[in-house]
């Protein structure tokens, strides 16, 4: 939609929940996990879409692909955005760096977020007993 008294696009769309709305200068990081993103009821051309987005980008190979990333630059005062369509594009040097990317906020690597990222109890929240197992999983994790 055009809004013409500002002469700006806006778009609707539905929020859950903002996440991110307590914090200052979020970093937010989106992980898509698994290597195959569609049901086992998908069809036709969309179940072809997702089999080539795993099969073109790291889902295929580590079975993790980045779905975006915001990185607050405490040295610069900027943020460093990355959206899905650059995290369906990088190889694995490639993500390793944007992970490298996302712990470091202009001055220092925070290693100290690596655990708690790695151990994160949700991340294993599903168990041998449970009927149903995901296809995909996205996790979405974020820092001051």
């Amino acid at each position: 939609m055009k809004n013409e008294e500002n002469n700006r696009t806006t778009c609707k769309f539905i929020l859950l929940e903002n996440v991110v709305a307590k914090f200052k200068k979020p970093c937010v990081l989106d992980i898509k996990m698994g290597t195959r993103q569609h049901g086992d009821h998908t069809k036709g051309e969309i179940k072809q879409r997702y089999i080539q987005k795993c099969r073109t980008s790291t889902s295929s190979t580590i079975g993790i692909r980045l779905g975006g990333l915001q990185v607050y630059q405490a040295n610069t005062g900027k943020y460093i955005c990355h959206n899905k369509y650059y995290g369906r594009s990088l190889s694995l040097e490639g993500f390793k760096e944007a992970l490298h990317q996302y712990l470091h906020n202009g001055h220092e690597l925070r290693t100290d977020l690596v655990d708690p990222i790695i151990t994160n109890p949700k991340m294993c929240s599903f168990s041998k007993k449970e009927r149903y197992i995901p296809i995909l999983w996205k996790f979405l994790t974020v820092y001051l």
